[in-house]
């Protein structure tokens, strides 16, 4: 398993290299929901990429042989890395097996890479509307309370949209992105020297894997409940709600005095009860109440909404998302 390390290998420093040229070209590319993102392919289903945001926003095939939006050398390396495969339709169409999307943080712009589309395989590195909530959602917490971070960790982090975000606002504190997936330990490394804000990128399973105490513990898991049971998509049981539940669970003693917890999620709304906060209850009691203020906001009412046509969903009104912010007040 991947650990953190000083230099990268190979196949990293071709995307770190290439995120350095897309930046020379001022790329920006916002990802949408991968329903936009269907919808966005299903106009002109056969048109092959003719852009860059073509090649690495919305992922559509190019005539390798006849490309001239790339260099050569970057190209033919980016090939040898199997970070464009061969088109199963065409072997002279390569498709990239990376997306690369803009991030707006405080006072700079960052440039991402995450996962192909559509984001199906097991190993997916998710990134989308979502992260821009979450990431927005810390921002606001960031600029209205201006903690003093010394220690930080992003969980479940992905492509470490949160974790750069809080190296960022505290260049000086220790910045921890971990996550169970090995292709998005690979690319939260490369985010964060591409964009330099270096992150000590870690394999834990949550907390268990780390020592220590954190002033700032941030997670966006997964929280949908998927049949397939994709990692980087389901959160377990109660309609997904199961991990964000444990996270919090094993967080909250893990944060230092005036430390914060914050998480970003989706929770199931069933006859108008948030099934989450109720779930949630016995595990706040469980920690001293004197000890931490909460507060919980609905961020958006309405999220993934085609999920209520499965029969996961089938006794569902909605899905909300929601940030939980609670901090230790001695």
């Amino acid at each position: 398993m991947m650990q953190n390390q000083t230099t990268i290998d190979s196949r990293s420093q071709v995307v770190l290299d290439l995120i350095n040229w897309l930046r020379e070209q001022n790329y920006h590319f916002i990802t949408v929901t991968p329903l936009t993102h269907a919808r966005i392919w299903q106009r002109h289903p056969e048109q092959l990429g003719q852009t860059l945001n073509d090649i690495f926003g919305w992922n559509r095939p190019f005539m390798f042989s006849k490309q001239a939006l790339l260099p050569d050398a970057l190209a033919e390396r980016l090939l040898e890395a199997g970070w464009l495969i061969a088109d199963e339709s065409n072997a002279d169409q390569v498709r990239s097996q990376i997306r690369i999307s803009s991030l707006p943080l405080l006072g700079k712009e960052a440039l991402l890479a995450h996962g192909q589309y559509p984001t199906v395989q097991a190993q997916s590195v998710f990134f989308g509307p979502d992260s821009y909530r979450f990431v927005l959602a810390l921002q606001h917490f960031l600029q209205q309370n201006k903690p003093a971070i010394q220690r930080a960790l992003e969980l479940c982090a992905g492509a470490a949209p949160a974790a750069l975000q809080i190296k960022q606002y505290a260049p000086d504190a220790e910045v921890f992105a971990t996550d169970i997936n090995d292709h998005a330990m690979q690319l939260a490394q490369v985010n964060g020297l591409t964009n330099q804000l270096p992150l000590e990128v870690r394999y834990s399973n949550l907390l268990n894997d780390l020592e220590g105490d954190f002033d700032l513990i941030v997670a966006n898991p997964p929280y949908l409940a998927d049949p397939q049971k994709r990692a980087y998509r389901h959160g377990g049981d109660l309609y997904g709600a199961a991990l964000s539940l444990r996270i919090v669970d094993e967080s909250l003693p893990r944060l230092t005095a005036q430390g914060t917890f914050m998480l970003y999620t989706g929770v199931a709304i069933r006859e108008g009860v948030d099934l989450f906060w109720q779930a949630l209850q016995p595990i706040l009691q469980k920690h001293p109440h004197d000890r931490y203020r909460v507060t919980y906001t609905q961020l958006d009412p309405d999220v993934f909404g085609e999920e209520l046509e499965s029969g996961i969903y089938q006794d569902i009104d909605r899905i909300a998302a929601v940030s939980l912010i609670i901090r230790r007040q001695d």
